[in-house]
């Protein structure tokens, strides 16, 4: 067998065992693929093969790491968004998945259940250190100010009912 063939189906093995564990972008297995110091033209040709069996899409990708990740991290949008260029998704696909799964009905969902989690380990706090906290945690995630206030207003003002009491 010729070294080529042979690395060529050295790459195929390595990519069809990264995709075992979890779903990948073209990028990240180009990167792994690099990292292993195989030429460009295997690396290529591994991901266009890999294209052509539906093995990688990026905009399938992007979907359902944007589904995991604001359901089981409780991140927001421009946390996600950030998470995705970094994997070399594209801002057209980033902008369907804000279209799709990351509305502001549903980032204001996620980050209120993020908000109540996080409040109940501040009970002893003062109401403004309370606040300061909360703001910095979902600026941490990844939410907006304009969630982060929507938020702080709906579990900090009294007016509103909930509030973690000290």
């Amino acid at each position: 067998m010729r070294g080529e063939d042979r690395d060529l189906r050295r790459a195929k093995h390595i990519a069809y065992r990264l995709l075992g564990h979890r779903m990948r972008s073209c990028k990240e297995v180009q990167e792994k693929l690099e990292a292993r110091n195989f030429s460009s033209g295997i690396i290529s040709e591994v991901i266009h093969g890999l294209k052509r069996l539906g093995y990688v899409n990026d905009e399938t990708f992007a979907l359902e790491w944007a589904k995991s990740r604001a359901l089981h991290s409780g991140f927001g949008k421009w946390r996600i968004g950030q998470e995705l260029r970094q994997k070399g998704i594209s801002t057209e696909y980033i902008n369907k998945v804000n279209k799709e799964i990351l509305t502001t009905a549903a980032e204001l969902g996620n980050a209120s259940r993020a908000a109540e989690k996080k409040l109940h380990s501040m009970r002893a706090l003062e109401r403004e250190v309370r606040r300061r906290r909360l703001a910095a945690f979902l600026e941490r995630k990844g939410y907006a100010s304009d969630i982060i206030r929507e938020v702080l207003e709906k579990y900090l003002d009294r007016k509103h009912g909930f509030s973690v009491s000290a």
